[in-house]
């Protein structure tokens, strides 16, 4: 989506809360037109006559009467600018506190996946999110991790962390090297060349295994063999043991789901 604004104004300014902006920098490093603020910040600069507002808090926002046509939320969607076909979705469409299993299936299919969902709420078409992603790899900083490794010819990535781990009778070849990727590195893409190079690549879902879903999709790195494991999630909105027990996390992989991606739900 922030893409597709660039396309559309001379800047798009994203307003950080106080987190780490690392990782968004790298994946803009390539677009000047992006930039990041501050909330504090943000007040100071944003002009309310001139400049558009949206606010993409979907989950649990309330309906927002300022007067104002430049705020856009999901109740105001700014796609509608643009000329692109909008509706609002009733307040059950966005209501995940128990569980997106509870989603009635109109609302599940209109929002289709968690992320989808963000592209609903603005008015922007869903087939935005894939179209317009792009990352702009630093190949030498890979390498140059990738070195620092040391790695054997032959290994075996998996991602896991915590209680949600990979359960290891999955891993074909369980005599090589393996190699857990999470939080392994000082900069988070550093990690698609050792990807890109190991013999089995194990993931659950989560930043990474989105990371690896968006590149490959778009031909940024190579299309190594993915096996998901759906059932590592513990908490009850992620955990998915059964092909036909999908959640909006998960299916952010499956539309479109691709070719060298291997789904495992059982544990």
């Amino acid at each position: 989506m922030i893409r597709f604004f660039t396309s559309k104004y001379d800047e798009v300014n994203l307003i950080i809360d106080g987190a780490d902006i690392t990782f968004l920098y790298n994946l803009y490093k390539d677009d000047h037109k992006i930039k990041f603020l501050y909330g504090n910040h943000a007040q100071q600069i944003f002009n309310p006559i001139i400049d558009d507002y949206l606010n993409l808090e979907i989950w649990h926002q309330e309906k927002i009467n300022n007067g104002k046509n430049n705020f856009y939320d999901r109740f105001n969607p700014i796609g509608k600018k643009f000329g692109f076909d909008t509706f609002e979705l009733m307040d059950e469409c966005y209501c995940r506190e128990e569980s997106p299993h509870n989603l009635i299936s109109k609302c599940r299919k209109q929002l289709e996946s968690n992320s989808s969902a963000f592209y609903v709420a603005a008015g922007i078409p869903k087939e935005y999110k894939m179209d317009n992603f792009y990352y702009q790899r630093d190949f030498k900083s890979e390498d140059e991790f990738f070195n620092s490794l040391n790695l054997p010819n032959e290994y075996t990535v998996i991602c896991e962390y915590g209680d949600n781990l990979i359960d290891k009778k999955f891993i074909e070849n369980k005599t090589i090297h393996l190699i857990n990727i999470n939080n392994i590195s000082p900069k988070y893409f550093d990690i698609i060349k050792v990807i890109e190079n190991a013999k089995e690549v194990h993931l659950i879902e989560n930043s990474t295994s989105l990371m690896v879903y968006h590149l490959q999709y778009k031909n940024l790195m190579k299309t190594v063999k993915v096996n998901m494991h759906t059932y590592s999630r513990k908490e009850s909105i992620r955990r998915c043991n059964s092909s036909n027990n999908s959640n909006l996390y998960l299916d952010m992989f499956l539309y479109p789901k691709l070719e060298n991606w291997n789904f495992i739900y059982e544990n």
